[in-house]
């Protein structure tokens, strides 16, 4: 991208050059870029933080910028990283989060950050409590033809899914029959998988 010279800093009389391919908005600075990085006021996090957070009764709700590809948590930049809203307020008033743990939402909004809203828990009871496909399958304890998916009547397959024997029998019964009718007329068999 190409840049332009379009005046003189105010404080050490250099150029000021900007960078054609943004886009600047209408109160521009005086000021070179390294005169800006030198004499900007280092605020800190915590307070940074805080001024985007409104209290309430229940939850506490994070104001500000959200992480689309995290599921919409609330996100805050932390210098050249960004982290999850609420993983930096629990970890800023009750303590770091154990390897391999996650925060469970209690109140199921993404963008509270209440720690008394939060709970440290595993990555499978966090799925498990959840509402995707995987939480709802492992709630069931009916299959889809009605019978019970009890310690019985339940078939784990190698890969960890849960099969309902009744219509697995089904299932295995009517793909034996249509291997046998293609092979009475001279199909070759299909491989069970």
């Amino acid at each position: 991208m190409s840049t332009t010279k379009t005046g003189i800093c105010r404080i050490c009389k250099g150029p000021r050059w900007i960078n054609l391919g943004k886009k600047r908005n209408a109160k521009s600075t005086k000021l070179c870029g390294k005169c800006i990085r030198e004499n900007r006021p280092l605020v800190p996090q915590s307070v940074r933080f805080w001024k985007k957070v409104t209290k309430t009764d229940s939850c506490w709700a994070w104001n500000a910028a959200t992480h689309t590809h995290a599921g919409n948590y609330g996100s805050f930049n932390l210098g050249p990283t960004r982290c999850l809203a609420h993983r930096f307020a629990y970890e800023n008033l009750v303590g770091p989060i154990p390897e391999g743990k996650q925060l469970d939402h209690l109140c199921r909004n993404r963008k509270c950050v209440n720690p008394a809203h939060l709970e440290i828990v595993t990555i499978r009871i966090n799925t498990l409590r959840g509402i995707g496909p995987t939480a709802v399958n492992a709630r069931k304890t009916i299959c889809k033809r009605g019978h019970p998916l009890n310690e019985q009547n339940t078939y784990v397959n190698p890969k960890g899914y849960r099969q309902c024997r009744p219509c697995k029998r089904i299932k295995d019964k009517l793909w034996r029959r249509a291997n046998e009718m293609a092979e009475a007329f001279g199909y070759v068999s299909r491989s069970y998988g």
